[in-house]
């Protein structure tokens, strides 16, 4: 079939994405981190009272229906709210230390859910970062490790690979999503089209500048090409973040472009349990995916370096590989892509015909096994 090409190089791809995949790493660790301080900061700063105060009559928490099962609800709602308080703290702590990702995850997103669903008079971090919270629990899940700060004792499964790049993505549109959305939504604003948001933002007698920069922005505001400039600045940056997440190499700029506009927000208008969540998103979506494995072999070094070469083709890419003639069995080591792939081939390879396709053993070096087939294109 037509196709079948294109079939077996998609097929590839979802292989080799599958195998280099391990967000077992520090990004993984500093992005669980911040977000579990940034409901913590709500906790901590904020009275109790403030969080669950009347709105419309109706006082806090808010415990309908699923809403129940938050910490906040369950037993004597409205009674006990300092225990329950500092019962979510603790919970909150005990997942920004990186303990047992595998066993706190299930309570990490109990805890966030506690926070998002009950309190009256959320700041909108709450509800993104329930969002998060759920995206990431499946990896969390995966991580078997003592601490989400140490190294990888071995690999990762390779079902337990699979499920965490389906959610890593899915965390990565999610936020890009968020980003596109906020920019479009700004638009049918006509201060943020005019380019003059800013400006009202700045002199907003509730909730204007009063942080650091506050000198600094009402001199920006005061000049029209100053307002025109970090108005649509900042729907650029917004925009270029959404973009830049689902690109693979692009992500670690978008985390710099997260981070200056979150850190900004937070200089001028506060914000800041929001933006530690939305940074913390950022910085789990940003992850290389690569944690550190062992027995790992330089780029472009195979092992045997001895027996003679023997080119092969796997798509576009071609490889010059260690073959003794007439042996009976192909082993070596090689690299694709940054991947350590361990090859076998149990049948003889003295005459290989060119153009014959013949398949291999491949692994990562663990236990992922797959079968590849290189066609070869050059005798020794």
């Amino acid at each position: 079939m037509f196709l079948a090409p294109e079939i077996d190089s998609i097929r590839t791809r979802i292989l080799l994405s599958v195998n280099k995949f391990d967000h077992r790493n520090r990004w993984w660790g500093t992005g669980r981190t911040l977000l579990a301080l940034a409901y913590c900061s709500v906790l901590l700063l904020t009275p109790m009272n403030a969080l669950l105060q009347s709105v419309a009559g109706v006082p806090g928490p808010r415990c309908e229906g699923v809403r129940a099962a938050s910490a906040l609800c369950i037993g004597d709602a409205g009674h006990y709210n300092e225990w329950r308080k500092w019962t979510l703290i603790a919970i909150f702590l005990l997942v920004a230390s990186g303990y047992r990702p595998r066993v706190t995850a299930i309570l990490h997103l109990w805890a966030t859910y506690s926070l998002a669903v009950a309190i009256t008079l959320p700041d909108g971090g709450e509800a993104i970062g329930l969002i998060i919270c759920g995206l990431i629990t499946p990896l969390a899940l995966a991580d078997n490790r003592r601490w989400h700060w140490s190294r990888p004792p071995g690999p990762l499964r390779s079902d337990l690979a699979s499920m965490s790049l389906v959610f890593a993505v899915a965390l990565r549109l999610q936020l890009a999503f968020v980003y596109f959305d906020a920019t479009i939504a700004k638009f049918g604003n006509s201060t943020w089209a005019e380019g003059t948001a800013i400006y009202y933002v700045v002199h907003d007698s509730g909730f204007g500048d009063g942080g650091p920069l506050k000198s600094l922005n009402l001199a920006i505001s005061a000049t029209v090409l100053g307002t025109i400039v970090v108005s649509w600045g900042a729907l650029a940056i917004e925009s270029a973040v959404g973009a830049l997440l689902v690109l693979d190499r692009s992500r670690k700029l978008a985390l710099m472009l997260d981070l200056a506009l979150h850190v900004g927000i937070a200089l001028t208008i506060g914000l800041w349990s929001f933006g530690l969540v939305m940074i913390g998103g950022a910085v789990i979506a940003s992850n290389p995916d690569r944690a550190y494995r062992q027995n790992q072999v330089p780029d472009g070094k195979i092992r045997k370096p001895d027996a003679e070469p023997v080119r092969f083709s796997w798509g576009n890419s071609c490889f010059q590989l260690p073959v003794e003639p007439g042996a009976h069995s192909l082993k070596f080591v090689m690299r694709y892509r940054g991947i350590r792939f361990d090859i076998a081939h149990a049948q003889t390879i003295a005459n290989i015909e060119v153009g014959e396709s013949k398949t291999f053993l491949v692994s990562n070096g663990w236990t992922n096994q797959h079968p590849f087939k290189f066609r070869e294109i050059g005798g020794v």
